[in-house]
């Protein structure tokens, strides 16, 4: 390859050891503009200098809602931004390489800012503590039972991640049987037969509709005691 401006011939032994320092100072180079970019933006954050972007920012008057499609991670992630309540974390990503301006989430990589009321908040404070306290306890649930989702298409599967084995502690799941008698749904802990033709959990099956009338009859009970003590 034959470039005319520099005059290098990279089929020639000493255009290929030019163009091989050329792309090394380049590389040198960009590495420079990328650290003193970094340097002059985190300085301005140290000083409380800052913009917020807006992108998928929604609930203020500048929105721009777009597409009417959701799925749960934007709702996750509304949830959980801290501008809503008026704060603004900065740094929550870093550029991992300054060639690829590959990004990465910063957890304690670098340092953070947290800005205290820095805009006005659309969600009361407590209220966003509380969700977040929420999450964490969803979140937890999740690992402690040993299932994906903290509920999974309740109006048709109400029961999903709700019913805990009392043997193993992991989530029960449904199933559905077709014996000689008829169709029926079941619900099993999911380690009772995780590895195929081999018994782990020996905790038994449970039918559906006895765990529906077990849980009607659960709700009526504390509905009456609520009343009772009301009545006191």
């Amino acid at each position: 390859m034959l470039f005319e401006k520099e005059a290098i011939n990279t089929l020639d032994a000493k255009g290929e050891v030019l163009l091989t320092i050329l792309s090394s100072l380049a590389q040198d180079e960009s590495r420079s503009i990328s650290e003193n970019s970094t340097w002059g933006i985190r300085r301005r954050f140290e000083n409380g200098q800052f913009k917020i972007s807006t992108k998928r920012f929604l609930g203020y008057y500048t929105d721009e809602n777009g597409t009417t499609k959701w799925h749960a991670k934007t709702i996750q992630s509304m949830l959980q931004n801290e501008k809503y309540k008026g704060d603004a974390i900065l740094q929550k990503s870093y550029t991992v390489d300054f060639l690829t301006k590959k990004r990465a989430k910063n957890e304690g990589h670098i340092q953070q800012y947290h800005i205290e009321e820095n805009h006005e908040a659309i969600i009361d404070p407590l209220i966003w503590e509380a969700v977040q306290l929420e999450y964490d306890r969803r979140s937890n649930y999740i690992e402690e039972h040993g299932t994906n989702s903290y509920s999974h298409n309740p109006e048709r599967n109400f029961f999903a991640g709700k019913v805990v084995c009392g043997t193993c502690n992991q989530a029960f799941t449904r199933k559905g049987w077709k014996p000689k008698n008829g169709y029926r749904k079941v619900w099993q802990c999911q380690e009772r037969y995780k590895v195929k033709g081999v018994q782990g959990c020996t905790n038994r099956h449970i039918d559906e509709v006895i765990l529906i009338d077990a849980f009607i009859f659960s709700w009526t009970e504390q509905r009456w005691s609520v009343m009772g003590n009301n009545k006191m």
